[in-house]
């Protein structure tokens, strides 16, 4: 291929990104599990199996500090910071495209940073206890190459694909704050608590890139014949685009528990929390969703629907109220036996995907397929790296 069309972009690839040597073949094969390939210029053996062993340099660096003090009055501080700091150079990665791309040259380093700063002080005053917490966590992580080129090309039947690793960044921050109040009351031990949480979440999803470059076969790869090519660009210019995004989320958290000591070989864990985990925000306005249209039923709003900005992207539950009951009984009364029950409901938070999973979406991105074959654009505009199409754009 590099001999017959050395400019085409199948050749540059190849040359750039060479596959490593497979293994000898048997019974008049070169390679091993060797498939040829028919060119104008005769049949070669373009595909082998390879077995490849990949270096890669893993680092973690890990960092504990803690300091407790214990003052006259009885009341304790204590402060803890915990660090991990992590390095790859991009070929530890169990996913079989990244791999393929690893075995070619193409990686994408990774670095994160997590750390945690704990702070606390605790009061004791006559018969009470207040417990003040406050956290700080810091999550960062970054994954690809500054100077990414070269878009990810998948061939059908082919497990080592080519494609660079465009930068990924992801910065994670949650402050965390927290007071509880034990009060001890005779055959009663009551705990008062309260938490609040600021999460705020930024994500870079790549710079602008060509996207994806897809053929049907080994034979299109080498004639420079993509049959389809995705990618995320701007709606009303059909230039590639980045999806950076910055979103801010509140939750907040109560608590009564009685732990009540009805005899002496029976105690009640009696409870009620209520849990708010507010609604995501977006530092640019930036959320978008389905806007329903006009109409009595749901079939007419839905025909009417449009993509746009929306203040929030759901109603937050306000009423998480979550009921605690507990009971240990030591029915010979000699502390050698215990039977305990227990009942109590939780909600679980949902910036799992609110926060985490965002995606490129109208009306600020697109990700837009070209493919003719279907009718979708006209014509794909193939090369390294992608030039600009005006198919991409909005219609």
């Amino acid at each position: 291929m590099t001999q017959t069309n050395p400019n085409s972009v199948a050749a540059r690839l190849l040359t750039q990104f060479p596959a490593p040597t497979p293994n000898a073949g048997t019974n008049g094969q070169q390679y091993l599990d060797q498939r040829n390939l028919t060119t104008p210029s005769g049949t070669i053996p373009a595909i082998g199996r390879a077995q490849v062993t990949l270096d890669d340099d893993v680092r973690f660096d890990q960092y504990l500090v803690r300091i407790g003090h214990a003052l006259r009055s009885g009341d304790r501080i204590s402060l803890r910071w915990i660090a991990d700091h992590q390095r790859d150079e991009g070929g530890s990665s169990s996913a079989p495209a990244t791999l393929g791309r690893a075995l070619r040259g193409s990686r994408g380093p990774f670095s994160g940073f997590f750390g945690n700063l704990n702070a606390g002080y605790t009061n004791v005053f006559g018969r009470a206890v207040n417990e003040v917490h406050s956290a700080y966590q810091i999550s960062n992580a970054t994954r690809g190459a500054d100077d990414a080129v070269v878009p990810q090309v998948t061939i059908t039947g082919i497990t080592a694909p080519f494609g660079d690793v465009f930068i990924d960044q992801s910065r994670l921050r949650t402050l965390e704050l927290r007071d509880i109040l034990t009060l001890d009351r005779g055959k009663h031990a009551i705990r008062v608590g309260f938490e609040w949480r600021r999460i705020t979440k930024a994500l870079s999803l790549g710079p602008p890139q060509s996207g994806t470059f897809a053929f049907n076969s080994l034979a299109d790869f080498a004639a420079d014949k993509p049959f389809r090519q995705t990618l995320t660009v701007d709606p009303e210019s059909g230039q590639p685009t980045a999806f950076g995004r910055f979103f801010r989320q509140y939750e907040t958290g109560a608590f009564i528990q009685d732990q009540w000591a009805i005899s002496r070989n029976l105690s009640l864990s009696l409870g009620l929390r209520h849990d708010y985990f507010g609604t995501v925000s977006e530092a640019e306005d930036r959320l978008s969703s389905i806007i329903l249209g006009p109409g009595d039923t749901f079939n007419e709003q839905l025909a009417g629907a449009s993509i746009g900005h929306v203040d929030q992207l759901y109603h937050p539950e306000k009423l998480n109220f979550s009921p605690r009951i507990g009971l240990a009984w030591d029915p010979r009364g000699n502390g050698r036996m215990s039977i305990r029950s227990g009942f109590s409901m939780a909600y679980q938070p949902h910036h799992g995907q609110s926060i985490s999973g965002a995606r490129a979406l109208p009306p600020d991105a697109i990700q837009g397929v070209i493919q003719p074959s279907n009718k979708i654009g006209t014509q794909i505009l193939y090369d390294i790296p992608g030039p600009y199409n005006p198919n991409s754009g909005a219609a």
